[in-house]
């Protein structure tokens, strides 16, 4: 069943946000562990703005779980210098590319509605 235009347009927005959200945590993470400054890493704590609350909450709820925990774990025994390089990159990766893609497919979904109804209301005038 193919989607209609006033789901279709607002879905490929939110989807076009997201990935480029996703591209530039993964330029990111290449550039943290490819560096040679041992602050490097500092440079996540931008995505605690950028992705404001997603970002905060998946760090509170999900920073320290087993999972997460074994996954660092597991990076450092592979020979990486970077441990929480790699939790920034699932946490911010996933959630805040999630929230990017929630809020631009409702803001092209807003838009698109309202720019629906002003057009609607030049036919009438």
């Amino acid at each position: 069943m193919p989607l209609s235009p006033a789901i279709k347009k607002p879905l490929l927005v939110g989807a076009s946000a997201g990935l480029l959200h996703v591209l530039l945590c993964v330029v990111v993470f290449a550039s943290v562990q490819f560096s040679t400054d041992g602050q490097a890493g500092f440079v996540w704590f931008a995505f605690f703005a950028l992705d404001y609350p997603a970002g905060s909450l998946a760090y509170e709820l999900l920073g320290n779980i087993g999972p997460m925990t074994a996954l660092i774990d597991w990076w450092y025994t592979i020979g990486n210098s970077q441990g929480p390089n790699i939790r920034a990159l699932v946490l911010f990766g996933i959630f805040g590319s999630l929230q990017w893609f929630i809020v631009a497919a409702l803001v092209a979904a807003a838009l698109q509605r309202l720019l629906s109804i002003r057009h609607r209301g030049k036919e009438r005038g």
